[in-house]
């Protein structure tokens, strides 16, 4: 009877032990999570404002081709529906590239559906919602150098952007002045449209 007492005490304690152990690891657990998960969310946002940037870019660029290999201006430009431009600066709604040929008709080479997170606007354009290449790939008369910028709730120092020159070369933008916030083609600090 008595060892079997000893037993049982020996079980309960054993289980109290393994208790204790368990609460411990979930403990730990609890507090690694709690510091790598913000970690992760940064490196997300981060890369999906990376990946509307490089969307845009390639886009830009494909624009910038078009308009050489086909000889006419090719316009890309901001579009809620993915079929007609609009007049407005949300370009996270998505964008067309086309060009009008020779009997006036509206050809439509690529389409970009809306992005997954974040805004995409643009500043420094002759129209905020358009962009025009010409035939030798520079700017088409009338259309001015300018910045893209990709922003999400973390504001102007996380804020990703893409500059546009008169020649319609396209590059990412940079901190020139080292303040922790990228530089638009005029050299200022870019701003995100709701900060």
């Amino acid at each position: 009877m008595r060892a079997t007492t000893r037993e049982n005490s020996y079980k309960v304690k054993k289980n109290v032990f393994s208790l204790i152990e368990t609460i411990m690891v979930l403990t730990m657990v609890g507090i690694t999570l709690s510091i790598a998960i913000p970690s992760f969310k940064g490196h997300a946002n981060d890369n999906q404002l990376r990946n509307n940037i490089n969307d845009l870019s390639a886009a830009l660029q494909f624009t910038r081709s078009q308009a050489i290999r086909l000889r006419r201006d090719v316009t890309i430009c901001s579009s809620s529906d993915q079929s007609n431009c609009s007049s407005s600066n949300i370009w996270e709604q998505g964008w067309v590239i086309a060009y009008t040929d020779e009997s006036d008709s509206r050809i439509i080479l690529r389409v970009h559906d809306p992005l997954i997170s974040g805004s995409l606007r643009s500043g420094g354009l002759s129209n905020a919602s358009l962009l025009r290449f010409s035939n030798n790939g520079s700017l088409a008369q009338g259309q001015q150098a300018g910045t893209f910028v990709s922003c999400d709730d973390r504001g102007n120092q996380d804020a990703r952007a893409l500059i546009v020159n008169n020649l319609g070369f396209v590059h990412v933008a940079y901190d020139s002045n080292e303040d922790g916030i990228q530089n638009d083609h005029n050299g200022t600090n870019i701003s995100c449209p709701n900060t």
